[in-house]
């Protein structure tokens, strides 16, 4: 294929990512966020923007993907071999080998597939329109390894719509997860002078999703300040317990070495931004521009604490996973005792 749509996704420096696979064109974001890395990546020339003639070939080297690509630690079986034990005839416990689901596809075979990584899933029309087709690509799937589409996004840029109402038009399927953002809590600056996105939904909004049987995941990232939620710590308790996400990743405010200059050179809105971060570790390579750590594990904590149960204070039932967007390891052993084989961020299942 002389277009490279479709790419893999790898960590780089001490940023935790496994790593995934993503569509790998632009169509500009209409949200304009200041914080936003994807003007900093135009410089990589990613990739062949979709033309009208290019969708079907895309969408045939979608499928080829799908039909090519299995899990790498299960190779595709879902299952995998563990050691438990039972009694021989002496009465000793012998170890024997038992089959168990496979901790990184999750059983599923396959792998993750991340739209909106580097524009969003629902907008603007073309991203939209390419989204509600993936859909139906995955949809497709009967035997295994059965890929996963995740729709990363903020919105759909449309006037006055925050969320794309065809969604409660179609049937979910158990292989698409929506991934939405709540961009306009990382901060409490006026959300039209830092271009953050708009919710991506309301309450009921949510609650409709999850009702029609959508799975759901929740982003809070980048947070730049420690007093992220303030005043709005009701209603972002409502939002989270009406999507009950199957997973919330949280992330907090960082820089590459390019883009930690190209924003401290910037307007002064831009260099206010660039000021929140320090130079955590010179050799670190990936983000070392970061909020400082102390700060940064007290906001974690926070969110947290109040995300972890519902308002009447049950746990959520099913627990709700956290896990952290290209933090360093030494955050994950801080907060959750170190990283886990398998890490519980947005893109892996």
């Amino acid at each position: 294929m002389s277009k490279t749509w479709l790419g893999r996704f790898a960590s780089r420096g001490d940023d935790v990512c496994p790593g995934f696979w993503r569509a790998r064109f632009i169509a500009e974001c209409p949200h304009q966020c200041r914080f936003c890395y994807l003007p900093g990546t135009y410089r990589y020339g990613f990739p062949d923007p979709l033309g009208a003639d290019d969708v079907k070939p895309f969408l045939e080297a979608m499928r080829r993907w799908m039909q090519s690509t299995s899990c790498e630690y299960c190779r595709g079986t879902g299952t995998v071999t563990e050691t438990g034990t039972e009694q021989d005839h002496r009465g000793e416990l012998v170890p024997i080998p038992v089959p168990a689901r496979c901790p990184v596809c999750r059983g599923t075979g396959g792998a993750l597939f991340t739209n909106g990584e580097l524009s969003d899933s629902f907008a603007p029309w073309r991203c939209f329109d390419i989204s509600m087709r993936l859909i139906e690509v995955f949809r497709e799937q009967t035997a295994p390894p059965f890929q996963t589409l995740l729709l990363v996004t903020k919105g759909t840029g449309r006037p006055g719509e925050v969320l794309p109402e065809e969604l409660l038009e179609i049937e979910p399927h158990d292989n698409v997860v929506l991934s939405a953002s709540l961009a306009q809590y990382t901060l409490l600056h006026d959300p039209i002078e830092w271009h953050i996105a708009p919710s991506w939904g309301t309450p009921d909004q949510f609650a409709a999703l999850r009702q029609r049987g959508w799975r759901i995941r929740l982003r809070v990232d980048p947070i730049i300040q420690r007093q992220w939620l303030g005043e709005h710590s009701d209603e972002f308790v409502d939002l989270v317990q009406a999507a009950r996400p199957e997973r919330m990743t949280l992330g907090t405010l960082r820089f590459t070495e390019s883009s930690y200059r190209r924003m401290a050179a910037g307007e002064p809105v831009m260099a206010a931004l660039a000021a929140c971060v320090e130079r955590e570790d010179p050799e670190a390579g990936g983000h070392p521009w970061r909020v400082p750590f102390a700060e940064r594990e007290a906001i974690y904590r926070a969110i947290l604490a109040v995300v972890k149960s519902d308002r009447a204070g049950r746990p959520w039932d099913p627990p709700m996973e956290a896990g952290l967007c290209k933090e360093t390891a030494a955050m994950w052993g801080k907060l959750l005792g170190g990283v886990p084989a398998v890490p519980a961020c947005n893109c892996t299942l």
